[in-house]
């Protein structure tokens, strides 16, 4: 395991520049996202690890049950020496990179991925700075209750907190994580690609974001029937119009590909770019999730199917006591094949209010018109460590 320790702070160092202070960065697949757009900033040289990375290094060290987001803690103590040898496998690493470069700190997109837990805690015996740039999404009430729950008093061994929205930054305070001092709101760095995205309607795609699954039990059949009802009503529309069905990665396009049989008029990708596609849109369809927040930064018109039956407790838009004009218009099976065969007449009908979709966006998501996420983020990273822990 030493030779592939080795190995893997040679590659993740390959063409960087030494000499700028380096910020070491954990993560998974969708926080690449995030990675590509505060990247760009000059100020540091950004190193990208998988958790996969890591995983491979600690798979024959922490105990396979306890290998799970969040419930990993609970085996810190019945485990001690497992944890302990992580720990010093990944300060060695740790070592190794500072040996060729300054390392800045480690930034990490969650408090609670077990992956990350021993590089973390081997920053803190070095003194190199621990900041978590939290893409946890509380999107109703409900889940912020089950967040509170879940991190009260959770040790999460990081310097700084970033969130991407002030619900979060609440529900860790709350949660006895820290105060305003160390817990902090950014934004999302992936919306810093909205200020530049060019709105430039093709005038025939509509998209479909897919919600497979993470969404309930059921959340496949319910796609399933919005995506065969979608391509139903535009098939009225001959050739006219092509649906693009946006997959959250090549595992759910490859199964939706399989669903969707051969369409010359369905494209199903899990590659293009939402600043690409969203704003080309005429109609974006989705339902609970970041990219349909990230649709209310475009001009197209938003449709969330609404037969699914799930406790209202559970929708995104339960956190409002009425849904803006202009934002996210909920339909009905019927309604939904109504707008999709009339589409001209939809656009017209339910033309988008930019400033109430921005008042939206806020209720989820800091925007601040005058500094980008990626500015703050650099600003948290600029900073010294918290060494005393003055965060309670």
């Amino acid at each position: 395991m030493r030779c592939y320790i080795s190995f893997l702070s040679k590659m993740v160092l390959k063409g960087i520049d030494k000499e700028k202070p380096v910020v070491l960065c954990v993560g998974r697949s969708l926080f690449k996202k995030d990675y590509k757009q505060f990247s760009q900033d000059k100020t540091f040289a950004w190193i990208w690890v998988d958790t996969y990375m890591l995983k491979l290094a600690l798979d024959d060290i922490v105990p396979s049950e306890y290998q799970h987001q969040t419930q990993y803690i609970d085996s810190l103590e019945l485990h001690k020496e497992e944890w302990r040898s992580a720990i010093n496998l990944m300060s060695k690493f740790l070592e190794k990179i500072k040996k060729r470069v300054a390392v800045n700190s480690v930034l990490t997109a969650n408090i609670d991925y077990w992956q990350d837990y021993a590089l973390k805690k081997a920053a803190q015996d070095q003194s190199v700075k621990v900041v978590v740039l939290s893409k946890e999404f509380p999107i109703n009430k409900k889940v912020s209750e089950e967040y509170r729950r879940k991190y009260y008093k959770f040790e999460h061994l990081a310097d700084y907190i970033c969130c991407f929205g002030s619900r979060l930054q609440d529900i860790f305070i709350d949660s006895g994580l820290g105060n305003k001092n160390n817990i902090v709101v950014t934004g999302a760095p992936r919306l810093d690609a909205w200020r530049s995205a060019q709105y430039i309607q093709s005038g025939n795609i509509v998209t479909l974001l897919s919600f497979r699954e993470g969404y309930g039990g059921d959340s496949e059949i319910f796609f399933y029937d919005v995506m065969e009802r979608t391509i139903k009503a535009l098939e009225i529309k001959s050739e006219k119009y092509v649906l693009y069905i946006k997959a959250k990665n090549k595992i759910d396009e490859k199964l939706i590909k399989e669903e969707v049989g051969e369409s010359k008029n369905v494209i199903v990708t899990s590659s293009v770019e939402l600043t690409d596609l969203l704003p080309r849109s005429k109609i974006i369809i989705g339902f609970n999730s970041l990219s349909l927040v990230e649709a209310l930064l475009t001009e197209s018109v938003i449709l969330v199917p609404d037969w699914h039956g799930l406790d209202k407790k559970e929708d995104m838009l339960s956190t409002f006591s009425f849904v803006p004009p202009g934002t996210i218009n909920l339909v009905t099976k019927e309604k939904l094949s109504k707008l999709l065969e009339n589409i001209e007449s939809t656009v017209d009908e339910l033309a988008p209010i930019r400033e109430n979709r921005l008042s939206m966006l806020k209720e989820f998501m800091q925007w601040d018109d005058d500094e980008t996420s990626t500015e703050k983020l650099v600003k948290i990273l600029k900073k010294e460590g918290l060494k005393d822990k003055e965060i309670c």
